[in-house]
């Protein structure tokens, strides 16, 4: 009796799900990598598009471990990757393909000398960025500084955008062995352009979708830098530049109400990581992060957390 053919997935849902996705893994976000769907629940009969992702080969193989879904990756989680994913990939065609949306949204007294400056910009940071991906990490440094140009408060939200954008592509290769040097690079041009007014006290004026928009981003790159530092590298100093870019983004949104959810989420993202640490063993990695999240919360009154000097100690050696 030959062996039951394991149903397939309708080609229409197949061909939605790899354009939702910009055929890129939920995961680890990196175009470069060849890509398959899964099923959430195991099984191959569900073709529910709700049952389904994207995901890469080595991705795909820790989730679907003999006996069930790798530790610390529920199928609620991974729903909620899929979800965040694809909410990216449409605002980022939405911004490439349909830039004049956003132009003729503009106020008649906006400064059309910002939007041209913005425009080359754009320009530029695409092609350095090209170069990134054609370099190896010595020549990447390099091209990190040429960008950092682009992080003076002349340019807009635009070119902030385009540069957080490259920056997350970047930061997706973190797993190939990126040196501590260049995620610190990363980790001070993504924290220049946010849109951070104070750390010690609330903004004058509440955040607006673009602030939210750019905040959003940067937490994606400060994700990527710290799942890989920790499951891919176990680089303590590359934890550490991730962990201070989401440190930032915390203490912002603590002090804002108007950020709430950006508060929840990154304190989901800090949940996320310390579950990472712990399942594989990086004790110093654990007690960085959940140092960085209660450091974030404490606000004026608040008890400071006593900082773990030890582990400080070793952090500060990694970041040399």
């Amino acid at each position: 009796m030959s062996k039951k053919s394991r149903p397939k997935i309708p080609r229409n849902i197949e061909v939605a799900l790899l354009y939702e996705s910009d055929r890129t893994c939920c995961i680890c976000q990196d175009s470069s990598r060849k890509v398959q769907i899964h099923h959430i629940d195991g099984t191959p009969a569900n073709n529910d598009p709700d049952n389904l992702v994207v995901m890469c080969f080595d991705d795909h193989d820790e989730v679907s471990k003999s006996g069930g879904l790798a530790k610390g990756i529920s199928p609620a989680l991974l729903k909620k990757y899929r979800d965040e994913w694809y909410a990216t990939v449409r605002k980022r065609r939405e911004m490439h393909f349909h830039p004049d949306k956003s132009v003729s949204s503009l106020p008649e007294n906006a400064d059309l000398h910002r939007l041209m400056m913005d425009a080359i910009a754009a320009h530029e940071l695409r092609r350095l960025f090209v170069e990134v991906r054609k370099s190896d990490w010595n020549q990447t440094g390099n091209l990190l500084s040429q960008m950092d140009v682009y992080t003076d408060e002349r340019y807009g939200f635009h070119t902030r955008m385009e540069l957080l954008d490259s920056l997350y592509s970047l930061a997706c290769r973190t797993r190939r062995d990126m040196p501590v040097a260049v995620a610190s690079q990363v980790k001070e041009l993504t924290v220049s352009v946010l849109p951070i007014l104070s750390l010690v006290a609330p903004a004058i004026r509440p955040a607006t979708d673009q602030d939210v928009d750019l905040l959003t981003t940067a937490r994606c790159v400060g994700h990527s830098l710290t799942y890989d530092g920790i499951k891919h590298l176990k680089s303590l100093g590359v934890v550490s530049a991730g962990v201070d870019i989401l440190w930032h983004i915390l203490r912002y949104a603590r002090l804002n109400e108007s950020l709430g959810e950006t508060e929840d989420r990154t304190l989901q993202e800090f949940d996320s990581l310390e579950q990472t640490a712990s399942q594989f063993s990086l004790s110093d990695a654990l007690v960085w992060i959940r140092f960085q999240r209660e450091d974030a919360l404490a606000i004026k009154g608040d008890d400071l957390p006593e900082m773990p000097m030890d582990v400080a100690h070793r952090v500060s050696a990694a970041e040399e």
